[in-house]
């Protein structure tokens, strides 16, 4: 068993900082099991919704084909309410480049955006590790001469 208590914003960070690291390394799928809920994942994305680690995992699959030469960085993480020791909500920002190409154009494009989430997480009742368990994209700013989705 792992840690107990109320999740604290640097179990947050390390949280994120091991997500956002695995998609830009496009790590096999399997590597996020240890880091999203076994049951009651919902993830909103600007164009889907995924239920569950195999709706996660048609995503990744479907996004990691599209996009490369990606970078994550976590900009904050702030816890914004506290359910209960196990369980909170917390706001995080991350920065997010990726190239992309849509055949038969010449020439790949380039997406540069901080993105807010809100994130529910909950400690893993196995390991004590938070997990994800709601993740919805609420905001997207692109930089200046961005491509965009």
């Amino acid at each position: 068993m792992g840690a107990t208590g109320s999740i604290t914003e640097a179990e947050l960070r390390q949280l994120a900082d091991e997500f956002y690291g695995r998609l830009a390394a496009h790590a096999p799928v399997e590597q996020f099991d240890e880091l999203l809920a076994k049951e009651g994942l919902v993830m909103k994305h600007p164009n889907a919704d995924l239920h569950g680690r195999d709706g996660f995992a048609q995503w990744y699959g479907n996004t990691i084909h599209r996009f490369f030469n990606e970078t994550h960085t976590v900009r904050s993480v702030t816890i914004t309410r506290t359910v209960s020791d196990a369980e909170c909500e917390a706001e995080v920002v991350e920065g997010w480049q990726a190239s992309f190409w849509n055949p038969p154009e010449p020439r790949s494009q380039r997406i540069q955006a901080d993105s807010g989430h809100l994130w529910g997480v909950r400690r893993d009742p196995d390991t004590g590790k938070p997990v994800i368990v709601t993740y919805a994209v609420t905001s997207v700013q692109y930089a200046p001469g961005s491509a965009r989705l």
